[in-house]
């Protein structure tokens, strides 16, 4: 895989982890160590009265079994609470099965020193059993071994030089009208924009060649506009992508992460092949360069 490749998939699985709280992570992560695992890792739903008896995944070859925790926030008291309730919980039903117990986790930061105490004391009081914390950096070990095809399925294709030359007003009429289905919001300041904004708003190289890439077609997406029976309709997807980047800054999301945002924003739940991904980077790259997205200049 080229490095621009792997520096998408990155950034998409980086937005994901951030973004998806409660049941969806819980997911996610499942997704992701079936298509890492598969035949070996087996995800547990919650089944009648029971639930699922305190386990959310089990890999049989190494004898682990992951608990998921993604809250909205963090709190050391809430985490600790819940790794106990998990962890006593699971050990009547399934301790002669699993060597170590995982407290998965969707805290991009890690976690604190009263939650990391915790572990280590749990761990002590029950060797040989391991008890170890599971975020962010052990799952972006397991999406970077993911076959090209489970890649696919879960962030969409990497848009490619190829991809840009063959987009056209089919690609684009399909992302727009995703996009023309957002709540609107009040009418922006949508001015004329500067050249350069890249250094300013503290974008990577890898997202400054992604740009670059998607404003080879982004004069289709303006004739687009221009054509277009409804005259106020780029003001609408520009109001709805605003919105959209004003949201993910708020949360406090890093520069590339937020770029990453905009594209998932853009494509919508499903994810397609490399002419309807680049067309979904030539419309935000478009309006990066029109100054809709991100800090212009002397704002």
């Amino acid at each position: 895989m080229e490095p621009t490749e792997q520096h998408w998939y990155d950034l998409m699985f980086e937005n994901r982890f951030m973004k998806l709280k409660g049941t969806e992570f819980q997911n996610f992560f499942a997704d992701i160590m079936e298509g890492r695992y598969p035949g070996d890792f087996q995800r547990v739903r919650p089944w009648g009265r029971s639930g699922d008896r305190k386990n959310d995944g089990y890999l049989r070859s190494r004898r682990e079994l992951y608990q998921v925790y993604a809250p909205n926030e963090m709190s050391a008291k809430d985490a600790i609470d819940k790794i106990d309730e998990d962890f006593n919980g699971a050990l009547p039903y399934w301790q002669e099965y699993y060597d170590i117990w995982y407290f998965v986790h969707n805290d991009r930061s890690g976690l604190g020193p009263e939650i990391t105490h915790k572990l280590l004391d749990l761990e002590a009081k029950h060797k040989p059993l391991g008890v170890r914390p599971y975020g962010y950096s052990e799952l972006l070990v397991e999406v970077r071994q993911l076959c090209s095809e489970n890649l696919l399925l879960l962030f969409g294709a990497v848009p490619t030089a190829d991809g840009m030359r063959r987009v056209g007003n089919k690609e684009l009429i399909t992302v727009l009208s995703v996009i023309s289905q957002q709540p609107e919001v009040a009418q922006p300041d949508l001015r004329q924009p500067p050249q350069d904004k890249i250094a300013l708003n503290a974008l990577s190289a890898d997202v400054a060649s992604f740009l670059l890439l998607g404003m080879r077609k982004t004069d289709q997406v303006k004739k687009f506009f221009k054509q277009y029976y409804d005259p106020q309709y780029g003001d609408k997807i520009a109001v709805a992508f605003q919105s959209e980047y004003l949201a993910l800054k708020s949360s406090g999301l890093a520069p590339d992460q937020i770029f990453a945002g905009l594209i998932k924003f853009a494509g919508g739940a499903s994810r397609g092949d490399p002419a309807y991904e680049s067309a979904v980077l030539a419309l935000v790259a478009y309006l990066f360069e029109e100054c809709e997205i991100f800090e212009r200049v002397g704002r």
